[in-house]
């Protein structure tokens, strides 16, 4: 019964790295001789494809997306954290109101803003930087909608007022107390953070 589960999850295993295998043997070929049939042997046109790839400015472009997506994470889910924080731990006026309007403003489809966006971000000067595409992130819907929910099953309220007789300050309790308990849910929303951005 083992041998058989084994043999199933290597075909399972095989089938789905197989699109990667061709991907790579495509790229050694020429671009015509992709279309003449499933490259399945690699081809000797590898070095002149490398050699096209960086022409183009593949690092620099290759680099601006780590750091696009890399920032993006750090801004999402750092506010985030703290919009959950404070909406799930906090007694303030228009809590409720707070909490509705992320829920309403997920279900608002990002293109409609996108014009106001673009306008605003030129106008603060930030018209052809890649913060203009990082600061997207600083207003996650999605993102302070999961910590609000994830906060408020994962922290209970004793610990908090525990920290507080014992003198620890808001921040204290949120990036050394609170954090730690969150890995699991900040994990989660750094790896959507990192695909989506």
């Amino acid at each position: 019964m083992k041998a058989v589960k084994w043999i199933m999850l290597s075909i399972i295993t095989l089938v789905s790295l197989f699109p990667f295998y061709v991907m790579l043997m495509m790229s050694t070929y020429y671009s015509e001789d992709i279309f003449k049939g499933l490259p399945l042997v690699p081809s000797d046109y590898l070095l002149e494809n490398m050699k096209t790839v960086f022409k183009s400015n593949f690092v620099r472009v290759y680099a601006n997306s780590l750091i696009v997506s890399l920032a993006s994470v750090l801004t999402g889910v750092l506010t985030s954290v703290m919009i959950g924080f404070a909406v799930s731990k906090y007694h303030f006026r228009l809590k409720r109101f707070l909490h509705y309007f992320i829920i309403v403003v997920m279900m608002v489809p990002s293109q409609v803003g996108l014009i106001g966006y673009v306008i605003e971000m030129r106008a603060l000067g930030f018209g052809n930087t890649l913060l203009t595409i990082i600061l997207v992130w600083s207003a996650w819907p999605f993102g302070a909608f999961f910590m609000v929910q994830f906060i408020r099953d994962a922290i209970p309220n004793v610990l908090i007022e525990c920290a507080r007789m014992d003198g620890a300050s808001e921040p204290r309790i949120l990036f050394h107390i609170a954090m730690p308990i969150l890995v699991p849910g900040l994990v989660t929303m750094s790896i959507l953070a990192f695909l989506w951005s």
